[in-house]
């Protein structure tokens, strides 16, 4: 399994720069370096898009923005509001209010799974 593979399967569990440069058999610095080439971005805000990008499908649904915010990796519900909110703009509770809320929540679909491609951040914004 690729680091990549690895970050999209497992963003919802604790993993760290070093679990994927583990994962991938290269150096932490040999990882930042091949991710900065490829994707533009660090691993660790590589891994923080993935996450987010789960969190905007699940806000979707009617799951409550705590437990989205442990499905997608984050330890506690304030810590995801802040990265949230730093990357898109709004607070989870003012997205999911923008999208009106469906009648139940359903789990990702395979096709809607966050995935490999160019990192991308709000204008002017840069978190490490």
């Amino acid at each position: 399994m690729t680091a990549i593979q690895h970050a999209t399967a497992h963003f919802d569990a604790k993993i760290g720069v070093a679990d994927l440069a583990r994962q991938a058999g290269v150096s932490v610095i040999q990882l930042e370096r091949d991710f900065a080439g490829v994707f533009g971005c660090t691993p660790h805000r590589y891994l923080t898009k993935i996450r987010l990008e789960a969190a905007l499908l699940l806000l979707e649904g009617e799951l409550p923005i705590a437990e989205v915010a442990q499905l997608c990796g984050y330890s506690d519900q304030s810590s995801f509001a802040r990265r949230f909110k730093a990357t898109t703009g709004f607070s989870p509770n003012q997205y999911r209010n923008s999208l009106g809320v469906r009648s139940s929540a359903a789990p990702l679909p395979p096709s809607r799974q966050p995935g490999p491609d160019k990192c991308t951040e709000k204008r002017g914004q840069r978190h490490g």
